[in-house]
């Protein structure tokens, strides 16, 4: 083989390398490029997750003001049927003295009646010596019945 022969193997040879180079430094870049792809997704990622840990810390800030307002409302409740349970006691009071005023009417009324009853009959009597103290008068002129 001849030294021409060689020459242009190794010019062809170069000429591989060099286009061989030149795909690898295409490699490199399109590695690069996807690497700043990845990085920026992974910044991407990493924004989200903020984002998601500030909106789970709201939420747990909402989920203990309605537990707050939970137990308000409950306490409110408590104390709304220890009113109604006061409510009730001041109503059957006040139902007793009401049934205890009627029992007091009852017995005045009962005691007015048994007056009206004791002057009907002294009315009664009195009314009948009347009567009685004029016939004689009327029958027996002159003064008392024996005369």
């Amino acid at each position: 083989m001849n030294g021409k022969f060689l020459s242009g193997y190794s010019g062809i040879m170069g000429g591989y390398s060099r286009m061989m180079g030149g795909y690898s430094r295409m490699m490199g870049g399109y590695s690069r490029m996807m690497g700043g792809y990845f990085g920026m997704m992974g910044g991407y990622s990493g924004i989200m997750g903020g984002y998601s840990r500030i909106v789970d810390g709201y939420s747990g800030i909402m989920g203990g003001y309605s537990r707050m307002m939970g137990g308000y409302f409950g306490m409110m409740g408590g104390y709304s049927g220890m009113m109604d349970g006061y409510s009730g006691m001041l109503g059957g009071y006040s139902g007793m003295m009401g049934g205890y005023s009627r029992n007091v009417v009852g017995y005045f009324g009962m005691m007015g009646g048994y007056f009206g009853m004791m002057g009907g009959y002294s009315i009664a009597r009195w009314c009948g010596y009347l009567y009685w103290s004029g016939w004689l008068y009327w029958n027996f002129p002159g003064g008392t019945f024996w005369d």
